[in-house]
């Protein structure tokens, strides 16, 4: 019924201080070993987690994401085209 003045200290100050933003989901991929060497090369040279790189690379295809939501479907399609061309150069 009452909690001892211990149990209500102890729960209290048990496990990390709380975050703004919390990084509770999470996400699995796979990668071959060129983009590993990819992500580990572009921490190391930007100073950056490898989470950090996925975050800094979904913000900025985020970013061209929303560039690309006010041009037609057809120049959507040959901007994809680009972008899956390149990526495909880079392999």
């Amino acid at each position: 019924m009452f909690e001892s003045v211990n149990e209500k200290y102890r729960s209290e100050t048990r496990g990390r201080p709380p975050v703004e933003n919390p990084k509770d989901s999470q996400y699995r991929l796979r990668m071959d070993d060129k983009e590993l060497k990819m992500l580990e090369y572009s921490s190391k040279m930007l100073d950056l987690t490898k989470a950090e790189v996925f975050r800094l690379g979904l913000w900025r295809a985020y970013q061209d994401a929303l560039e690309n939501e006010g041009r037609s479907k057809e120049a959507r399609e040959e901007r994809n085209i680009l972008i899956k061309q390149a990526a495909n150069y880079i392999e």
